[in-house]
This record gives C-alpha cells, structure tokens and sequence, in this order.
C-alpha cells in the first residue's frame, strides 16, 4: 500500500534471545515498512498486510493502532487473523516500538502528534479506512473520528479509556498545576518501571505469569518483548517506549474527549471486559445515548487485555463492523 523502505524479516535464529527480535517473528504475508513524516525527522514504522488477492480495491483497510506502551508486533497474532479477510496496516505510535519520530517528554503534544502522524497514513492509504485500536488507540481512533470523519469509515473500540467527564477535567486541572502523577496510578507506575534487562529472554523470564501479564499467551507475551526492546552499545536491551514518555501518555488524557466524540458519525463497535476495565458502565451507557447506533459487546471475564485474552472476539467483530460499513449501515444524524 505505501511506497516506502522495506525490512525484510529474518529467518529465526537458533538463539532463544535472538527469535525475541521483531525480525524473527514470522508476520505470514506481511512486512515492515517506515514512512517519513513531513517536517520531522526519523520515521515512523508500521506493519502492513495486503489482504486477500481478490480484495476489492476500493474496500476499506483496517488501521490498528496499539495500546500506551505497546506496539503493532504486540497484537501480531491477531492481526495475522485479520489479514485473512482484508488489508491491514498497524502502526508503531510515536515513542514506541520501532519508531524513531521524536518523542520527547515535556517538549512533545502527545496526542497532537498522534493524530498528526496517523492522518499522515490515513492520507497516503488509498482506499478507505477502519480504525481499530486499544486503550490508547482508542483515545487517538475518537480525536480522528470525531475531526476527520472523512478519514475514518469505522471504529472498533477494545477496552478505550473512556472516562466520564468530569475526571477528563481533574485530569487537565491536574496537568496544569504539575500534579498528575498523583491522580494517574498508572503513570506513576510506569514511571517506575525497569527499564534495562540483561537480555530479551531475561525481560521475557520477568514478565511471564506476573502482573498484567499474567492472562496473556506465552506466544503474544513473545511478540511484546520482541518489538519492545532495543539493543544497547552495552550488549543489554532497553524498554523501546521509555517510562517518561509512556507516563507523560497516560497524563494527558484529553479534557475535549466527549467533544471529539460528539463529531463522530461512522459505525461503532465497543469491546469491554468486565475486569479492572477503563471503560465502566457509565461511560458505555453515555457513549451509546450519544450515538445510539453503537454495538457493544461486553465479556465479564475479560480484563483491560482483552484483544490479548480474546483475538478471535476482534477479528470476529472486525468481520462484522466491516460488513456494516460495506453495507452503508452507518449512521449519521
């Protein structure tokens, strides 16, 4: 779909810790491209799959957009599942993965940066456009959705970070006074992560089974490691998406979120999990009185993981929403 530096993967290597680089995964039809942004330097990286053979030209692509401190490769399985029914592109955002654009804490408009870069390929796709993500690319999929509707066709919402408005103000008040590390846990929290691991099988032994995890299939918590650390000149391996900036992410929850919502007019699939989830029953019930044409679907026993827990419900609900645009059943008032 883009015209832009290929790298080809390699095959995997005998080495347990080097089959845990991101180009010993096998991505099945798939391949890395880099895309350069206008006005900035470094490039920003993604995964692309062209989809069947006889897919229309005019269909529309999934564009799958990860969740804070992930990555594309995170969600490789899912996403292989995917391309089996359409052209699928997933990005590594800014400060994360295997991008290079700058991401500078305290220096860089997160989220501004954020639509910025997706419209870029939104802009250069060539055809029509689903947008897909998790927890924070929900966020940045309802700011496009919301201001650039001509770009976005469809909206599948895994686990968004929807919080009722009134906690979107505490948040921005926060930010204002330089105090928010103490009403975001998780950005206190991910500012005291361990950042440097003797290896990628090291980083792989301290993850599995513990924490938010634990839930997660050993082949996906794989896929995580191999696309979230970079090699150091020390022979070690560093978190690719740092605690600075993956904290400065979390505190900058948008106060204009349910106004971006307010512009929305495509389809909407809404995935929730009944377990320590960001999107609580308050905020679905909002979301679905603004925009009454929402399909949800909520699974108790899933966590804020729930793409990592549940694949097979994604790739499902993709085929449906995808459907749904084709069939123009969408929804404008």
């Amino acid at each position: 779909m883009f015209q832009s530096s290929d790298h080809p993967g390699a095959e995997v290597l005998p080495r347990a810790d080097e089959c845990l680089r991101a180009d010993a995964r096998d991505l099945q039809g798939g391949g890395r491209r880099s895309l350069a942004i206008p006005g900035t330097e470094g490039r920003l990286s993604l995964l692309e799959w062209d989809g069947p053979a006889d897919y229309p030209d005019d269909g529309p692509a999934l564009v799958w957009l990860h969740a804070t401190g992930f990555h594309a490769l995170t969600y490789r399985r899912l996403l292989i599942d995917i391309a089996a029914q359409m052209p699928v592109v997933a990005l590594d955002l800014r400060g994360h993965g295997s991008t290079t654009l700058p991401a500078v804490p305290g220096r860089t408009r997160v989220h501004r940066v954020y639509f910025g870069d997706v419209v870029t390929v939104l802009e250069g796709l060539g055809r029509p456009a689903i947008l897909g993500g998790h927890s924070l690319g929900c966020l940045v999929g309802f700011g496009l959705a919301g201001r650039r509707p001509d770009l976005v066709r469809g909206l599948l919402l895994a686990e968004p970070v929807l919080v009722p408005q009134r906690l979107a103000r505490l948040f921005a008040i926060a930010r204002a006074f330089g105090q928010a590390d103490k009403v975001s846990r998780m950005a206190a929290g991910a500012r005291r992560r361990r950042v440097v691991f003797p290896s990628r099988m090291a980083m792989l032994d301290s993850y599995a089974g513990r924490g938010a995890f634990r839930t997660w299939p050993a082949e996906t918590l794989a896929d995580y490691v191999a696309g979230g650390a970079r090699g150091r000149p020390d022979g070690q391996v560093e978190l690719a998406c740092s605690p600075a900036w993956e904290a400065e992410t979390f505190n900058a929850l948008p106060a204009r979120l349910w106004r971006w919502i307010g512009g929305i007019r495509c389809p909407i699939t809404l995935l929730r999990g009944g377990q320590g989830s960001t999107c609580r029953e308050e905020s679905a019930a909002r979301l679905k009185a603004m925009k009454p044409w929402t399909r949800e679907v909520m699974r108790p026993q899933a966590s804020h993981f729930l793409p990592q827990e549940e694949p097979e419900l994604v790739v499902e609900e993709v085929r449906r929403l995808t459907a749904a645009v084709a069939e123009g059943r969408a929804t404008a008032n």
